[in-house]
């Protein structure tokens, strides 16, 4: 019988029986009829995963590289804290007759006098923190948040923008580097170099050594250097005294103290020189709130630190509007000068025996 290959049929006109495939081959027909896979997602995954590893491998290497660079730096630098404990300062000369009346004060360089950190007003070291530092008790002697901030907004605005300096680093510009470092073209290497100091330095000194030191050492206009100093010539008074309005007056000067200095702006009356209070409303915290356009810059100033206050919560909001709306009276800027003839007698004799 005869049988046709492409029809499978007989001769006869009947279909022959399909003979069934072999298992094997049927699993080959069933494989090939699969789509095959594509091997780019894998490659790109490999790719991908290659990539991370090298980077993070980068990334440790820049990063050791940079710990030891530093570590470097800092011993190097570390000795010059060891200038703090020798660091000496100007303070005021006082001639005192035998009963204790004061007759005459030098101070050609300005007027200093060291107060321990119990000698100063809490008032006034909260208003400090709140407008120079307010994460000063919890810092590494850097607030590194805030340098991230200046960089972001020189880079915005296109120009270089101040601030972020920490209380520490204050203290390292003013009593570890030299004139020479502090000056304007160096300013980069300054930085660096208060970075790197006042980490060290908060690792050597307590907060409280620091802020007291920092206290003692900055200038507050009118050759008031120190906060005691600046207490009596702003307002005849000792600086555990002061009140809030006052201290949140002073905490405000340090950043620029010919800027925000009251005497410029003092109005006068039969009681003396004053700069007078302002009565805010309800939303004066918002930082759109306008000030009246007559408000001299150390008002503005006032305003801004008992804000920052509120905001850190060392006072209430009727406590700051309060302090705000007081009149600030100001201390007369004569020095007196009894018996001359004795005063300049012992200056000459002091001049010749421990120099100027």
């Amino acid at each position: 019988m005869y049988q046709d290959r492409s029809t499978r049929r007989t001769t006869s006109g009947r279909t022959a029986p399909r003979r069934p495939l072999h298992p094997g081959l049927l699993r080959r027909r069933r494989a090939d009829s699969k789509p095959k896979d594509n091997p780019a997602p894998r490659i790109a995954l490999l790719v991908l995963i290659g990539s991370l590893l090298t980077v993070v491998s980068l990334a440790g290497i820049m990063g050791t590289t940079a710990y030891a660079s530093y570590a470097n730096i800092a011993t190097t630098l570390e000795p010059r804290l060891e200038t703090i404990e020798d660091h000496e300062v100007f303070q005021t000369s006082r001639i005192f007759d035998r009963n204790g009346t004061l007759l005459y004060e030098f101070f050609d360089t300005g007027r200093r006098t060291q107060v321990s950190l119990a000698e100063v007003s809490p008032l006034l070291i909260q208003a400090t923190i709140a407008i120079e530092d307010k994460t000063f008790f919890t810092n590494t002697g850097i607030d590194l948040e805030g340098m991230l901030r200046t960089i972001y907004q020189s880079i915005t605005v296109g120009a270089e923008v101040g601030g972020a300096s920490t209380i520490t680093q204050q203290v390292i510009k003013n009593i570890v580097l030299t004139e020479e470092e502090r000056s304007f073209e160096n300013r980069y290497q300054r930085k660096m170099k208060e970075i790197i100091l006042a980490q060290e330095m908060n690792e050597i000194y307590s907060k409280e050594a620091i802020l007291e030191l920092y206290l003692n050492e900055i200038y507050y206009g009118n050759l008031a250097y120190g906060i005691q100093a600046a207490s009596e010539v702003y307002f005849t008074t000792a600086a555990a005294d002061l009140t809030l309005a006052q201290a949140a007056l002073l905490a405000g000067l340090p950043q620029l103290p010919s800027q925000y200095d009251p005497l410029l702006y003092a109005q006068s009356d039969e009681n003396g020189r004053f700069i007078p209070g302002l009565v805010l409303g309800d939303s004066w915290r918002d930082l759109d709130y306008l000030l009246p356009d007559d408000t001299p810059p150390p008002k503005w100033r006032q305003v801004a630190v008992l804000r920052q206050m509120v905001d850190e919560g060392y006072v209430t909001d009727e406590q700051a509007r309060r302090a705000i709306a007081e009149d600030l009276r100001f201390a007369e800027q004569e020095v007196p000068l009894n018996a001359p003839h004795f005063v300049f007698y012992v200056r000459r004799l002091l001049e010749e025996t421990y120099g100027q």
